[in-house]
């Protein structure tokens, strides 16, 4: 199974592009909203619904806002530098 992974073109599958470049704040911010919708909504699925959708957007605008920013940061001190 790994194999036909490796081989697959994932390049055309743009949710899935779009969900794992943004995946990683995902990992990072999710935790905090766990607690904070469950104590709200419980363990419903209007509350998972939330929990997804608010914790994914709050991934997004990290990403943009901070990783985004050092990392173009990091490309203009490294070229400086090393260029």
């Amino acid at each position: 199974m790994l194999m036909a992974v490796y081989y697959m073109d994932f390049s055309g599958w743009l949710p899935v592009r779009f969900i794992a470049y943004y995946s990683y704040n995902w990992y990072l911010w999710h935790p905090v909203f766990v607690y904070f919708i469950y104590d709200i909504f419980g363990d419903t699925l209007l509350g998972l619904f939330i929990y997804i959708i608010l914790s994914f957007l709050v991934s997004v605008i990290m990403t943009i806002t901070v990783e985004e920013f050092f990392l173009n940061r990091r490309e203009k001190i490294l070229n400086k530098w090393f260029i």
